[in-house]
């Protein structure tokens, strides 16, 4: 994984050597299930374009389940931008959030959420929600996420499980997701 990830830092410098500013995506799965993969990916791409003379960057979406304010402290110290996969209340969030052992995982995410708030200050910390079948509410979510937990903003995607349709939205709820995006964009 690690040579991978090097080999995709060289790629980005050979594709793109005119650049002043990189950015490097920890995303997909859970990233904070390997953090010392992470740290030693930092850790050569800050090496790596200080020598060249360019800026780096690290942007990272987590579920947010495995976060201590040992890695948010490195976090902020490297300058990571931060997206918290989270669903909305607990009803929505737990609909499809779940352990391998069927629970929700509200309780814990919500936790780390506010941990991670209240600590990190180094970047404005964003949301990202999944909005898949039942799930439409994009304004009762955004108001719980920006007004009750207070993230900085809110980003909607509606899920593209493909041929799994029971998780996409149908066209009726695209329309309410459409209309309540509208609601949202007019308050």
């Amino acid at each position: 994984a690690y040579d991978t990830a090097i080999k995709s830092i060289e790629m980005l410098l050979a594709e793109s050597p005119d650049r002043e500013r990189y950015n490097i995506v920890f995303f997909g799965g859970e990233p904070l299930s390997n953090m010392a993969l992470i740290k030693q990916v930092v850790e050569y791409a800050e090496q790596r374009f200080r020598a060249l003379g360019k800026g780096v960057d690290f942007t990272m979406s987590t579920n947010g389940t495995l976060l201590d304010e040992k890695k948010i402290d490195y976090f902020n110290r490297h300058r990571f931008g931060i997206t918290l996969s989270m669903d909305g209340p607990k009803a929505m969030h737990d609909k499809n959030r779940i352990t391998v052992g069927g629970q929700g995982t509200y309780e814990v995410v919500a936790e780390k959420a506010r941990m991670l708030l209240s600590r990190y200050d180094a970047r404005p910390v964003g949301t990202r929600v999944t909005l898949t079948r039942g799930i439409t509410d994009v304004e009762r979510i955004w108001d719980h996420l920006f007004n009750e937990l207070g993230f900085a903003e809110v980003g909607f995607a509606p899920v593209t499980s493909g041929e799994l349709q029971a998780f996409n939205l149908t066209g009726e709820e695209l329309t309410t997701v459409f209309e309540g995006m509208k609601a949202l964009g007019r308050r």
